[in-house]
């Protein structure tokens, strides 16, 4: 790794007029290239150096990992803090009645329904914001509904019969 591009200066070299005849780009016969106009050092036009420029960078080990993290933290704790402890309720804060089977199979249907239809709506986003990768169509595939609904079922599941605890 060089850090020579990293500096302010915005070419380390001459412009390519200004360099000797030897230095420019050389025709069949080996002659050199007159400077065409938009052309830059090295011969590499104004729409080359913008491309590279803004092609994607490569990424290292700190900027992966804190890539992990937010996977991590966004979905996983997020989706359960408001799905399972917000939505259903807890022993030590609610009311007995809230435990009955009618009311509380009445909100772990809410809450399912909802986590299930948040992933719908992420679907929309994703196309909304032009996600590529195929993560809208994998958000409205009815195999991962089914499935993130099962996992919604064991979350509430854990959640209930730990007594609340994420």
């Amino acid at each position: 790794f060089s850090t020579k591009f990293l500096s302010a200066s915005p070419l380390p070299h001459p412009p390519a007029a200004d360099r000797p005849a030897h230095h420019r780009p050389l025709d069949q016969r080996g002659n050199p290239l007159p400077q065409q106009q938009g052309e830059l050092e090295g011969g590499c036009t104004e729409d080359a150096a913008r491309d590279k420029a803004s092609s994607p960078k490569r990424k290292g080990p700190s900027h992966i990992a804190l890539g992990c993290l937010r996977a991590l933290i966004a979905p996983g704790i997020l989706e359960e803090v408001i799905w399972r402890s917000v939505l259903l309720p807890h022993p030590s804060v609610d009311p007995p009645a809230c435990f009955h089977p009618a009311p509380l199979l009445t909100t772990i249907v809410i809450s399912n329904m909802g986590f299930v239809l948040m992933h719908v709506a992420n679907a929309k986003a994703c196309e909304r914001a032009g996600v590529r990768g195929g993560a809208a169509a994998t958000f409205q595939d009815r195999r991962f509904l089914t499935l993130a609904g099962v996992l919604g079922l064991a979350c509430t599941s854990a959640y209930l019969f730990t007594g609340g605890s994420l």
